[in-house]
């Protein structure tokens, strides 16, 4: 519910491992694909499908990994985005990634300190 009210306007998610998953998200864009990591509270990591007017990637999926860890009393979400090509073609997509997780955390701090 927290992923879905922080990041998505509207999306289906099929919470296990395999689980399919298709977000519209708040800046616009859209993603799907499946999970295939899950530890319940603690670790997720989507596995993004191709656009359908795409080949797949021959360096591999794009995956995007979400990692809760304890720190004192507090909770430390570590997000981390892998498989985006080094190549000058995929510099802007990098490049928008980037602000949108910047802005994505930015956005969840502030909905902490309001609390």
């Amino acid at each position: 519910e927290l992923l879905k009210k922080w990041l998505i306007d509207d999306g289906k998610l099929t919470r296990r491992i395999g689980g399919k998953y298709s977000f519209e998200l708040k800046n616009g864009d859209s993603t799907n694909g499946h999970i295939d990591v899950l530890i319940s509270k603690r670790k997720m990591r989507l596995v993004e499908a191709p656009r359908i007017d795409e080949e797949p990637l021959s360096s591999g999926p794009i995956t995007t990994e979400f990692l809760i860890e304890k720190v004192e009393d507090e909770c430390k979400l570590i997000v981390t985005t892998k498989g985006i090509p080094a190549t000058e073609e995929w510099e802007e997509d990098f490049n928008r990634y980037q602000s949108n997780w910047k802005n994505a955390l930015d956005e969840l701090k502030a909905q902490f300190a309001e609390r």
